[in-house]
């Protein structure tokens, strides 16, 4: 006689073929390691976009045997170099858009994380800006659309020190950005990763896996984030950085419930092997 009844493992294996899975790694990784970026030229691919790239402004990929060469090491790595050139009067931009997202259907929720090493600063105001939110080319409204905006101190002119941690809660005004007591790796590379939640509307800031920041979004009418940006803040003095590894990576609750299913599958066969 045949046996129609479902076994619970059978249901169990059923409802995670029926799950949708997200990963718990990348959406998107640019490394600049692929061969269509070549070192030497301005940085171009999947998702890129660049504005006020002229008189002087770059973002160009960079190895061992560029000028300036790459920073973060490593046999045959490729990082992207970035450099604001002062008199040129344009602020140069370089925006990574996260395919499968645009700022009508953003990322509610998850993180962005990077690598990035400062040059020596001059001795003169300047900073680092990256933005987070619903934007569309990079000549389109950058911090007035972002949920996350952050800048790092540039300057050595003045009390701060170079490579400090400064954010944006609840403003977008630069005379009311807040200061942290948090600064870049000097001399060597910093991991940063920016967590934000719609639900919560706040986000979170890490340096090299250190909580620095917890903040409530700069616009709390942005909806998520479609796109990474990089600016340099206008001074009198020349900015640069290299940047590398630049993720995007989703919340991983399905993840979860994944794991969480295959716990229960577990714990049912245990059971069941139990009652033998």
């Amino acid at each position: 006689m045949l046996n129609n009844q479902v076994s619970p493992s059978s249901l169990f294996v059923a409802m995670i073929l029926s799950v949708p899975v997200i990963s718990s790694g990348a959406i998107y990784e640019w490394d600049f390691q692929d061969p269509s970026y070549v070192p030497g030229e301005p940085v171009s691919g999947t998702g890129i976009d660049t504005g006020g790239m002229t008189l002087g402004n770059e973002a160009i990929i960079v190895d061992g045997s560029t000028t300036p060469p790459d920073i973060f090491g490593g046999d045959g790595n490729q990082s992207t170099y970035f450099h604001f050139e002062f008199t040129s009067g344009a602020t140069p931009i370089l925006q990574f858009n996260i395919p499968g997202y645009d700022p009508g259907s953003p990322l509610t929720k998850g993180s962005v994380s990077f690598d990035i090493q400062l040059e020596t600063a001059g001795y003169m105001r300047g900073a680092i800006e990256v933005d987070l939110g619903t934007m569309f080319t990079a000549g389109s409204t950058g911090r007035a659309a972002s949920l996350a905006a952050l800048q790092f101190n540039y300057s050595n002119s003045g009390s701060s020190p170079v490579g400090q941690v400064n954010y944006f809660e609840n403003t977008t005004s630069g005379g009311s950005i807040s200061s942290s007591a948090y600064t870049l790796n000097s001399g060597s590379a910093t991991n940063v990763e920016i967590s934000w939640d719609v639900e919560t509307g706040s986000y979170s800031v890490f340096l090299d896996d250190n909580l620095i920041i917890t903040s409530d979004f700069t616009v709390d009418t942005v909806t998520g984030v479609n796109a990474i940006r990089f600016s340099s803040v206008n001074g009198p003095s020349d900015i640069g950085f290299f940047i590398d590894n630049i993720q995007a990576i989703p919340e991983p609750g399905a993840a979860g419930i994944f794991i969480a299913l295959v716990g229960g599958l577990a714990v049912l066969g245990l059971r069941r092997r139990n009652r033998r």
